[in-house]
């Protein structure tokens, strides 16, 4: 099925070919971005912490003219092969693999890919995003493929922080999407306030499968249930192989699964 009119950039139409660009992780940026989401930069001390290449992601989009105001993260997919250190200059292309006009406005799915000085890709990411109609409730998340596996019956409280206007706006507004840090804007489409980006509450769960040592391989699947505002009170839970962030209303903001994992 064709997605809406109104959104027909060759970045949402299926088998459109993306320039490549090319993308560095420096400490000082991870550090800070990594901070606004409540994880500790020591953590990925000497590696680039994977999640945060999303934005290097939007910032793709924005560079080929794609709109990005308004979409809302739905799910994300991450895989990586090895470690990538800080420093290490990659190229970065992407494309997109579906789309279709839903009930609740546009949904796409665009595959990201980081590759080496050698060409083999070593970090893969799989973006599944919503359009919503205009004034529409907040989205149900896509499904992906493999599904999740049944929630676990136990998970342990592992920490809690308040989100603040001030690290969310830091966190997304060099990538842009007014959906973030723009109040009427946010209100303009259904929501209370302007809400933290998913990838803030994938980087924590991330940070937390990195307490010990950062992974050297994975496979995880982060869906992104309920929106988190940028002044709420969230908390960080986990269980064998899952990790989910929770609302102040104690229901799931976001889920991540691990398929795969090594140190």
């Amino acid at each position: 099925m064709p997605p809406p009119p109104n959104v027909t950039h060759p970045c949402f139409t299926p088998g459109a070919a993306w320039r490549q660009v090319t993308v560095t992780r420096h400490a000082a940026y991870q550090a800070s971005r990594l901070e606004a989401c409540g994880v500790d930069p020591a953590r990925w001390a000497g590696v680039a912490e994977p999640t945060l290449f999303g934005n290097d992601n939007f910032r793709l989009l924005s560079a080929e003219g794609a709109p990005i105001d308004g979409f809302v993260h739905m799910a994300q997919r991450l895989r990586q092969t090895r470690p990538i250190a800080l420093g290490e200059t990659l190229t970065l292309s992407g494309r997109c693999t579906h789309a279709e006009a839903r009930p609740n406005g546009a949904f796409f799915i665009q595959e990201f890919a980081l590759a080496d000085s050698a060409g083999q890709v070593v970090l893969t990411a799989e973006h599944h995003r919503l359009k919503p109609a205009p004034k529409s409730a907040a989205p149900k998340p896509a499904a992906l493929s493999p599904r999740a596996t049944p929630e676990p019956p136990e998970f342990a409280e592992v920490a809690g922080r308040a989100m603040t206007p001030e690290a969310v706006t830091l966190f997304s507004s060099d990538v842009g999407n007014l959906l973030h840090f723009d109040p009427d804007f946010a209100q303009a489409m259904g929501f209370r306030a302007p809400i933290a980006q998913g990838l803030m509450a994938m980087a924590w769960m991330m940070g937390e499968m990195a307490c010990n040592r950062p992974p050297r391989t994975f496979d995880v699947i982060c869906r992104f249930r309920r929106p988190v505002f940028w002044d709420d009170t969230i908390r960080l839970q986990a269980a064998p192989g899952v990790f989910r962030v929770m609302t102040p209303a104690g229901k799931p903001a976001a889920e991540l699964t691990v398929n795969a994992l090594t140190y």
